[in-house]
């Protein structure tokens, strides 16, 4: 990691303010075993509180709006590498689950989404969830874990928020694994 980098990470990270009341709306999200970038596209929020109830370490929405009211909503969910899981088998598994709790589910391969270090990230295209919703799940295969990038919604909602989606993803950068909480 460059020089450059720590410092930045060491200032944000030491900064009296919350990430998501910053000018730039991005922080680091970190966990137990990673620690990653994301910034918010223009015009959504990027909330670090809405969505610890469900287990989710950031989630977004459309400015005006909030993670409980939102038609449409992004979010990151780290998926730890334990007991052997591959990102193959996670991904497998995510498409079983889906399966399981959404009978007559289509689920497509989308087309890949470049990220900040250049890598393309496989996505997995979710039509006719149980409320009718449409889900994008871009799946970033790091050291320790499988973070899912996940964008959701109705889905002509979900259809203008691509560009958004595919805008947060540019901003995604995996910095460490080696997190302790």
């Amino acid at each position: 990691m460059g020089i450059a980098l720590l410092i930045a990470l060491a200032t944000f990270a030491n900064s009296p303010q919350r990430a998501h009341e910053s000018d730039m709306n991005g922080g680091i999200i970190s966990g137990p075993g990673y620690a990653f970038i994301l910034v918010a596209p223009d015009g959504w929020v990027l909330d670090f509180t809405s969505g610890r109830k469900e287990g989710v370490p950031v989630v977004l929405y459309k400015q005006g709006d909030s993670w409980s009211r939102a038609r449409v909503v992004m979010y990151a969910n780290p998926v730890m590498k334990t007991q052997g899981k591959t990102a193959r088998g996670i991904i497998a598994s995510d498409v079983t689950r889906y399966r399981k709790e959404n009978p007559g589910i289509v689920v497509e391969d989308g087309d890949p989404i470049p990220v900040r270090n250049g890598q393309r990230l496989p996505v997995k295209v979710f039509r006719g969830t149980r409320f009718g919703d449409t889900e994008f799940v871009a799946y970033a295969d790091e050291s320790s874990c499988v973070v899912m990038l996940v964008l959701s919604g109705a889905p002509n909602e979900v259809r203008a928020a691509q560009s958004s989606f595919a805008a947060l993803l540019k901003t995604y950068l995996f910095v460490t694994s080696d997190v302790r909480h």
